[in-house]
C-alpha cells in the first residue's frame, strides 16, 4: 500500500489517544500492585541493574513474563523505570493485535470490515479490553498480539502461491509455537488452527507439511521447554495441577454433571458480567454489559450456520486424505475458529479448576483475564457480520448498521474510566517491587536454599538490596505466621493473640548491615498477614497485641518490628490507597501501649518519608496535614521521615515536599539527621 489506510490510521490514532488520556488522568485505575512490578517490572531493572539474578526465578506458568520484562529493557533505559514506563509494553502489544485484526479482515472479508474491527478494538468496546491493555499482566492481555499474529500468518499459508508455500509453513509453524510460549492458553486456538489446516490440506499433505511445521512450532516453544527443564516442570505442574489434578476433571471422568454446571456458569452467570465491572456516575455496569453481549450473541448466532458448514467442509477435507482442490478455499472454513474457540473455552473451564473473579475495584477486570480472546475473537465476527449486513441493502443494512454502532457505543462507557485520580501520577510511581521479588525466591519449585536467597539479594547495589532483604524478612515471617498461627488455611487469632514472633532467630540468620531491614520486613508482613481478613479494629487489635508480646520476648530487634508494622501495603497507590491505609496505621498507634508509640512513629515517619520522595503533589498535600496531625510524635516522627527519604530512590535528596510538610522549629534538624543516618545504613556504613 502506498499510504497509511484512513480507516486504519483513525483506529490507531482513537487506541493510542483513548489509553494516553486513561495513563494520565487517572492512573490507579489501570495498577495491578500485586501483578505488575514483579515480575514485569522488577526484570527489566534487574536487567539494567546488571545483578546475577536467575530468569527461571521470573518464570511462572508461561514465559509471557520474561517476554514483558525484556521488552521492558529499552523502554527503561531510553524513558526512566517507572511504572508508566512498564504500561508502554502492553500498550505496544495491544496497538500490534489492532493491526493484526484489520489485516486479517481486509484479506479474508473487506476494508470496511478491517476498519470496523480495528475500530472495535481501539475503543474496548469492553472496560476488560480497555484496562487490560494497560496492564502488564505478561500473558493474558500481550497474547492478544501473538495469537493473531499465528492466525494472520496460518490464514496467509492457506491462501499463498504454492512456490511461497514453504515459507510461510516456517512462518506459521513458528508463530503458533510462540504463541504458546506466551501463554499456555494459546494451546485452544493454536488447536484450531491446526484443525483448519487439517481440513484444508487433507491428512496426507498435513503430514507432508508437518516437516516444516513441527520444527518450526518447537522453535517458537523452546524457550518454553528449557524453562521447563530448568524450573523443574512448573508449566506442566500448572496444566496438571489446573486439569488433571483438578475435582472438576475427576468429575468429568466419572461422567458427573460438574462439568456441564462450570460450563453453563461460565456462558450464563459469568460472560453476562465480564466485560463491565465498575460503576460510572453511580450507574450500574448492568446494562453495557447486556448491550454488549447482545451483540457478541447476535454475530455468534449470525455466523452458527457457516462455522458448522465449515466444521463439515473440514471433516471432509481431513479424512479425504489428500491435498484438497483448489475448489476448497479458506473462505469455507474462515470463521469456524472464531466460532468454536467460546464453547471450546467453556469445556476448558468446564474440565479445570481455573478461578473467575476474586478482584476489587478499580482493576476487578483481573478475575476475568480468562475472556480477553472471547471479546477479541467476538469483535471479528461482529465485524464480518457488520459489513455483510451492511453491504446486503435493506433491512439488513439497518440491522448491520445497529449492530456495529451499538458494539462500538459500549465503548463509550469506558469514558467513566478517565477519573478518580491525580493526574500525571504514573511517572512518579516506581516500576520495580523488590518485596515482591523476595517473595518469589520462597517458590518451592524453584528450590532455593536460604543461604542462596541472601547471595542473590546481596548481588543488588543499594537500594534494592535493602528493599530485597526487607522483603525476605516479609516472606519468612508469613511462612513462620501460617505454620505457627493457621488453622485449616485461615488465621488462628487466639494463637496469635498470645505468640511472639522469634525475630532474634529470623534476624540472626542474616548478614548484620541489614538486619534492620529484614526486622522491619517482619513487622510489615506481620501486619499484611493479620490483615488480609480485612483492615477491621479487631484485626488491628490483633496486630497490637502481638507486637506487645514480640517486644516482650527481649529480643533487641523486636522495635524494628513495631516500625514495619506502620504500613499495611509496601506499594499503595496515592489516589486509591494511601489515605485509607494511613488512616488505618493511625488507627494502629491509638491502640498501642505508651511505650511502643514513638517506635511505631518512627516507622509512620518512615512511610511517609518514602511516600514524600514520590513528589506526587496531592500526595504532599494529605502527608502535610497528617505528619501535622501526628506532630505529637516529635522528633521520632522526623527521624523516620528522613531514613524514608533516604531509603527509597537511587539518588535519594530532601524533597522540597518533605520541607513544606515540616513545621516551624526543630523537626526539621531531626529529619536531616535521619536522612543522614538513612544514607549511611543504606550505604553499608555504621
Amino acid at each position: 500500500m502506498k499510504r497509511f489506510p484512513p480507516g486504519l490510521l483513525v483506529a490507531v490514532l482513537v487506541y493510542v489517544v483513548w489509553r494516553a488520556l486513561l495513563l494520565h488522568l487517572a492512573f490507579d485505575q489501570v495498577a495491578m500492585t500485586n501483578y505488575e512490578l514483579y515480575p514485569m517490572g522488577t526484570l527489566p531493572k534487574v536487567l539494567l541493574l546488571g545483578a546475577d539474578i536467575p530468569l527461571r526465578l521470573y518464570y511462572d506458568n508461561a514465559a509471557g513474563q520474561l517476554v514483558t520484562g525484556f521488552a521492558g529493557v529499552p523502554c527503561y533505559a531510553l524513558f526512566g523505570d517507572s511504572w508508566l514506563v512498564l504500561k508502554l509494553v502492553p500498550a505496544t502489544a495491544g496497538l500490534g493485535a489492532l493491526l493484526c485484526v484489520w489485516a486479517l479482515l481486509d484479506r479474508h472479508a473487506s476494508r470496511r470490515a478491517a476498519n470496523i474491527g480495528a475500530l472495535l478494538f481501539a475503543v474496548g468496546p469492553a472496560e476488560l479490553s480497555f484496562k487490560y491493555s494497560l496492564l502488564a499482566s505478561g500473558n493474558h492481555f500481550e497474547n492478544l498480539f501473538f495469537t493473531s499474529l499465528a492466525i494472520v500468518c496460518a490464514y496467509r499459508l492457506h491462501t499463498t502461491p504454492e512456490d511461497h508455500r514453504r515459507r510461510w509453513l516456517a512462518i506459521a509453524g513458528f508463530t503458533q509455537g510462540l504463541a504458546i510460549f506466551v501463554f499456555l492458553g494459546a494451546i485452544i486456538p493454536v488447536g484450531l488452527l491446526a484443525l483448519v489446516h487439517l481440513g484444508l490440506r487433507g491428512w496426507r499433505g498435513t503430514l507432508r507439511d508437518l516437516a516444516l511445521l513441527a520444527p518450526a512450532g518447537l522453535v517458537g516453544m523452546a524457550p518454553l521447554i528449557v524453562l521447563n527443564v530448568l524450573s523443574g516442570g512448573r508449566g506442566l505442574d500448572f496444566l496438571l495441577a489446573k486439569f488433571a489434578s483438578s475435582e472438576a476433571a475427576v468429575q468429568a471422568a466419572r461422567r458427573t454433571p460438574g462439568v456441564w454446571e462450570r460450563m453453563r456458569a461460565f456462558l450464563l452467570v459469568e460472560l453476562p458480567r465480564a466485560g463491565f465491572h465498575t460503576p460510572v456516575g453511580g450507574v450500574s455496569p448492568r446494562l453495557p454489559n447486556l448491550a454488549l453481549l447482545g451483540c457478541l450473541a447476535v454475530a455468534w448466532a449470525a455466523v452458527l450456520p457457516a462455522a458448522l458448514r465449515g466444521v463439515w467442509e473440514g471433516a471432509r477435507g481431513a479424512l479425504g486424505g489428500r491435498c484438497p482442490e483448489s475448489g476448497r478455499p479458506l473462505e469455507r472454513v474462515l470463521v469456524a475458529p472464531f466460532a468454536l474457540y467460546l464453547p471450546l473455552t467453556a469445556l476448558a473451564y468446564g474440565l479445570a479448576d481455573l478461578r473467575i473473579g476474586g478482584h476489587t475495584p478499580p482493576v476487578a477486570v483481573a478475575g476475568f483475564r480468562y475472556f480477553l480472546p472471547t471479546f477479541l475473537f467476538g469483535g471479528v465476527l461482529v465485524a464480518v457480520v457488520g459489513d455483510r449486513w451492511l453491504a446486503a441493502g435493506g433491512a439488513r443494512r439497518g440491522l448491520g448498521a445497529a449492530l456495529v454502532g451499538v458494539a462500538l457505543a459500549t465503548g463509550a462507557w469506558n469514558a467513566g474510566y478517565l477519573r478518580g485520580g491525580e493526574p500525571g501520577v504514573g511517572p512518579h510511581y516506581p516500576g520495580w517491587n523488590f518485596v515482591q521479588a523476595a517473595k518469589g525466591l520462597y517458590n518451592e519449585s524453584i528450590g532455593l536454599t536460604h543461604d542462596e536467597r541472601v547471595a542473590i539479594a546481596d548481588r543488588l547495589p543499594p537500594p534494592f538490596r535493602n528493599h530485597m532483604f526487607r522483603g525476605l524478612g516479609f516472606t519468612e515471617t508469613q511462612l513462620w505466621l501460617v505454620e505457627e498461627c493457621g488453622r485449616s488455611g485461615r488465621l488462628d487469632i487466639e494463637v496469635l493473640r498470645s505468640t511472639a514472633l522469634p525475630i532474634g532467630a529470623i534476624v540472626e540468620r542474616y548478614p548484620e548491615d541489614v538486619r534492620l531491614d529484614v526486622a522491619r520486613g517482619a513487622g510489615l508482613g506481620l501486619r499484611t498477614y493479620v490483615g488480609y481478613g480485612g483492615q477491621t479494629a479487631e484485626r488491628l487489635g490483633i496486630v497490637s497485641d502481638s507486637l506487645v508480646m514480640t517486644v516482650a520476648g527481649g529480643s533487641p530487634w523486636a522495635y524494628a518490628v513495631v516500625e514495619g508494622a506502620a504500613a499495611i501495603q509496601d506499594f499503595p497507590l496515592s489516589w486509591y490507597h494511601v489515605p485509607r491505609v494511613l488512616g488505618r496505621s493511625r488507627a494502629l498507634l491509638a491502640m498501642l501501649p505508651e511505650g511502643l508509640r514513638a517506635t511505631y512513629g518512627r516507622g509512620l515517619g518512615v512511610v511517609c518519608g518514602r511516600l514524600l520522595s514520590r513528589e506526587i503533589p496531592a500526595e504532599e498535600r494529605f502527608l502535610k496535614g497528617y505528619l501535622g496531625y501526628l506532630g505529637g510524635l516529635g522528633r521520632e516522627l522526623w527521624l523516620g521521615v528522613g531514613w524514608g527519604l533516604a531509603l527509597e530512590a537511587e539518588r535519594p535528596r530532601v524533597t522540597e515536599g518533605a520541607l513544606r510538610a515540616v513545621p516551624e522549629g526543630g523537626p526539621r534538624a531531626a529529619l536531616e539527621e535521619g536522612f543522614a543516618a538513612g544514607l549511611r545504613h543504606v550505604q553499608g556504613r555504621p
